[in-house]
């Protein structure tokens, strides 16, 4: 077993480097939460829901349901005659 102070070196320096590194992911999440948070955080003018003040998705151009009487108008009613 001679090497195992070279052994014990690098297994030290591998839990520094791996130290360092999780420091560095700690601090950038903290920086990004409290980020996240001041944004959340502010308050600003209210939007409204729309001109008209419908509260529903707009159904302009739409097409409406198709009309019992059919849509091409040239075929007579049942009781037209």
């Amino acid at each position: 077993m001679d090497n195992l102070p070279l052994l014990t070196v690098g297994v030290t320096l591998i839990a520094c480097v791996l130290a360092v590194i999780g420091l560095h992911v700690y601090a950038s999440g903290r920086e990004q939460q409290r980020a996240l948070i001041d944004r959340l955080s502010r308050t600003g003018p209210r939007r409204s829901r729309g001109a008209s003040g419908a509260s529903g998705p707009s159904t302009a151009g739409c097409a409406g349901p198709p009309s019992a009487s059919g849509s091409s108008g040239s075929s007579p009613s049942p009781g037209s005659t």
